[in-house]
């Protein structure tokens, strides 16, 4: 509840500062690319679902983020003197 409380006031100014953005109309060509890609994508999703593919990503991209915080501390704890 007290969680709640914190949360919705945080999301209902980010909300606001979204809808400040200003509409963007993309040209034609680059509409036709992205429906194109989407087409290719749909076509692609009937022999390998891309929820897999996508989350074998994350998985990936998370594992090097965890890599590079990794190396990031470690790097931070040798520089410090009374750590090291």
């Amino acid at each position: 509840m007290i969680l709640e409380a914190i949360l919705t006031p945080v999301f209902s100014l980010l909300g606001w500062l979204v809808n400040l953005m200003p509409v963007l109309y993309l040209p034609e060509f680059i509409m036709g690319a992205i429906s194109g890609l989407v087409s290719v994508f749909n076509t692609a999703n009937f022999f390998l679902p891309m929820e897999i593919i996508f989350a074998i990503m994350a998985g990936i991209m998370a594992f090097e983020m965890g890599m590079i915080t990794f190396y990031v501390v470690n790097w931070v704890i040798h520089r410090v003197p009374f750590f090291g």
